[in-house]
Order: structure tokens, then C-alpha cells, then sequence
């Protein structure tokens, strides 16, 4: 993986209240910190800028996308559908940055600049596909599961993941968080997602 880029500062944690009344730091989503670095890189890039600013913005749109590799390595996903939305939106960031690069046009040294960059986010984007593409591979896909009847979530969870008591009331809170059920004693007619356990 590509180290962060120089300038980039971390996120800055949350701080809360921990025992006994002191401060402690919230834990930081690597994810919200990667997609932070993402977006401000696209807008490094899709800013309207004057004459002669186009190369600074790409470098600081580059070095935003290499500072995205750190978080990324710490991001736990819980299904292959969660790390492939994830690995997609790399992917636009990535593309568009490097559409970006092919896109200006200026002297000699400035084409040749610029295809070198290119270059290089077309193997930081191999590198993090790579990463990403076996990491996926371990992952447990979501499952579609459609009951006959209106039954509760709770029942669901208890046919699914009966097998180990210990699994079904978190099989249960999985069913109701995903699904975003109001009512979890009831389950609205058709198909719920399922994460395996």
C-alpha cells in the first residue's frame, strides 16, 4: 500500500467522557476518514481554477488519494456487497483524479508531468483493487431471505442462527438494523437482508 502524503493531517477524534468523569478520544471511523480523503481529492480537481493552478490542485488531489491507503488498511467491512460499494467508490475518486491528469494540456514538460501521473494512479488504483479484491474474497456475502409468512425478525434470527444460541440476538439486532425495521415483531411482506453468521 502507498504511505500517506506529506501535509495531510488525521482526523481529529471525537473526545468523550469516559469511568470516572475523564476525557477519553472516540475511536476514529477509518472509513469516514478515507471517504473525507476522497472527496476532498475529486474537488482538488473539479474546482474551477485559474491559469497556472491546475498542477498544484492535481499534486494536493494525488497526495490526498495516497493519504486514503492508511485509513483504508484499518477499515473492517462486514460483507463483500459493503467492500465492494467501498472499492467502487475508490475507484470514481481515483478515475476521476486521473482524468483530471490526461485532461490539461500545456508545454512539453507539463504533458509529459502529467502522464506520469496518470501512470502512477493507474498502479495505485492495481495495487488498492488488488488489496481490496482479496480481501473480499473473505468476506460473507449478504443473503436475501424472503419468510412465507409475517413473522418477527426474532423468529427469523431463531431459524437462521439456531444452531448456536449464542449467535441469535445478534443475528436478531443485524436483522433489524440492516432491514431498518420499525416494528421488528413484524416483518413487512417480501425479501430482508441477511448477514451470515
Amino acid at each position: 500500500a502507498v504511505g500517506a502524503g506529506a501535509g495531510v493531517p488525521p482526523a481529529s477524534p471525537a473526545i468523550g467522557v469516559g469511568p470516572l468523569g475523564r476525557a477519553t478520544e472516540a475511536a476514529v471511523d477509518p472509513w469516514s476518514t478515507v471517504v473525507a480523503l476522497l472527496d476532498a481529492a475529486i474537488g482538488a480537481v473539479s474546482t474551477e481554477v485559474d491559469e497556472g493552478e491546475g498542477a498544484a490542485r492535481l499534486s494536493l488531489a494525488v497526495t490526498l488519494l495516497g493519504a486514503a491507503t492508511d485509513p483504508l488498511a484499518a477499515v473492517d467491512w462486514e460483507s463483500r456487497q459493503q467492500a465492494a460499494a467501498a472499492r467502487a467508490r475508490i475507484s470514481t475518486a481515483v478515475d476521476t483524479v486521473a482524468q483530471a491528469a490526461i485532461a490539461g494540456g500545456g508545454a512539453d514538460e507539463d504533458v509529459a508531468a502529467r502522464r506520469e501521473t496518470w501512470r502512477a494512479l493507474a498502479a495505485l488504483r492495481r495495487a488498492i483493487h488488488e488489496d481490496l479484491d482479496d480481501r473480499i474474497g473473505r468476506l460473507p456475502s449478504v443473503m436475501i431471505v424472503t419468510p412465507p409468512t409475517r413473522v418477527s425478525a426474532w423468529i427469523v434470527a431463531h431459524h437462521l442462527f439456531g444452531d448456536d444460541p449464542k449467535a441469535v440476538p445478534g443475528g436478531f439486532e443485524d436483522i433489524v438494523a440492516r432491514n431498518r425495521l420499525a416494528h421488528p415483531s413484524i416483518l413487512p411482506d417480501g425479501p430482508i437482508e441477511v448477514l451470515p453468521r
